[in-house]
């Protein structure tokens, strides 16, 4: 079977479409994590601490740090 005989088979396309797509979702999972230095890069809110800030089931961009002496709490009430 040649070439041009399999690209127009279209299970060999379907194949190929999936194949594309999933590779593409791991890539983006693994850049992301690589990228933000976390093992988790994007989460939902579980809990309603932060309203109104935020709600209960937004998505969030988490990014580690490999330093803690450069985070700190911004002052209570701002």
């Amino acid at each position: 079977m040649n070439f041009k005989t399999l690209w127009k088979n279209e299970y060999f396309k379907t194949i190929l479409l999936l194949a594309i797509i999933l590779l593409s979702v791991v890539a983006f999972w693994f850049g992301s994590r690589a990228i933000l230095a976390t093992e988790y890069p994007f989460l939902a809110v579980a809990s309603g601490s932060m309203v109104p800030t935020l709600q209960v089931g937004d998505l969030i961009v988490v990014q580690g740090i490999s330093n803690f002496s450069e985070v700190w709490a911004a002052p209570y009430g701002t």
